[in-house]
C-alpha cells in the first residue's frame, strides 16, 4: 500500500524587529502614563529611575522603549562617556541591547533603550546578578562580563540582569560608563573575584570549586589575548585564597 505523503506546512518567519534609527529621525518621545495619568516606573537605581515611552519617528513610525531619567541632570561630558561606553562595549560583542542618549522635550538628556516586556506587564527581568542559581545562567553572565572587561572596563556585578526568556542581558552601564576605562590588572582582579565570589558559590564546596573551574575556563577562552595572562594571574591568586579561607 502506497504511503499517504502528507503536506507539512511551513512555520511563519518572524518578523523582523524595528530597526534602531538615527536621532535626527526622530519627531517626538512621550511617556506611556496609566490610568491615574502617572509615569509607568518599571525600574529604579542610584542615579535614575526607568520609564516607559515611545519615539514617534518622523516616517510615523512608533517603537516602545525604556528611558532613564537621571536623578541628578547630566553634563555633556558624562553623555560622551555614556556613548563612548556604549560603543565599546558593542565593538566588543557585549549583548547590550540598542541604547543611546537621547535629549528629552524638557531640554535633559536621558538613556533611551529597548524595552523587553510589553506596556501593561512592564519589563520582562526576573532576578538581579546576586540571586543567578543556575548553570547556564552564570555561565552566560561569565561570558558577558569577559567581553566587558575586554572591551576594557571593569567588572561591575549589577551590570546584568537576567530577563525571560532572553537570557542575561548587561544593561545598567551607569558605574561602568561614569568611572570610564582601567588598566588591564584591574579588570583581571575583578573578573576573578566575581568568577570566586560574587553570586557564583554554591553550599557544597566540591560542587562550588569544580563550579568555579568550570566559570574560570570560559572567561579565559572568551578573554582577549590582552586580558588573559592578566586574568590567569588572577585566578591562580583566588584559587589559593579559596583554599586558604
Amino acid at each position: 500500500m502506497a504511503r499517504k505523503l502528507v503536506k507539512v506546512r511551513p512555520l511563519p518567519r518572524p518578523k523582523a524587529p524595528m530597526p534602531w534609527k538615527a536621532a535626527a529621525d526622530i519627531a517626538k518621545i512621550t511617556f506611556s502614563r496609566d490610568t491615574a495619568g502617572g509615569l509607568i516606573r518599571i525600574g529604579k537605581g542610584l542615579y535614575g529611575n526607568v520609564f516607559i515611552g515611545r519615539i514617534h519617528f518622523k516616517d510615523g513610525s512608533v517603537q516602545r522603549v525604556a528611558i532613564k531619567k537621571f536623578k541628578a541632570k547630566i553634563s555633556g561630558e558624562i553623555a560622551e562617556k555614556y556613548k563612548q561606553c556604549i560603543k565599546d562595549l558593542r565593538n566588543a560583542g557585549v549583548r547590550i541591547p540598542k541604547m543611546s542618549m537621547i535629549k528629552l522635550p524638557s531640554g535633559e538628556l536621558a538613556q533611551v533603550s529597548q524595552l523587553f516586556g510589553s506596556v501593561k506587564k512592564g519589563s520582562k527581568m526576573t532576578r538581579g546578578i546576586l540571586s543567578l542559581y543556575t548553570v547556564e545562567q552564570k555561565s552566560e553572565a561569565v561570558q558577558q562580563f569577559t567581553k566587558i572587561a575586554n572591551a576594557g572596563y571593569f567588572i561591575a556585578y549589577d551590570v546584568i540582569e537576567a530577563f525571560k526568556p532572553r537570557g542575561i542581558i548587561p544593561i545598567d552601564l551607569d558605574s561602568i560608563a561614569r568611572h570610564g576605562k582601567v588598566p588591564v590588572e584591574r579588570r583581571a582582579y575583578d573578573l576573578a573575584e566575581t568568577i570566586y565570589y560574587y553570586g557564583f558559590v554554591e553550599f557544597d564546596e566540591e560542587k562550588s570549586r569544580k563550579e568555579r573551574q568550570k566559570l574560570a575556563k570560559i572567561a579565559l577562552n572568551a578573554a582577549s589575548p590582552e586580558l588573559k595572562g592578566e586574568l590567569k594571574i588572577a585566578i591562580e591568586k583566588f584559587k589559593k585564597i579559596r583554599m586558604i579561607t
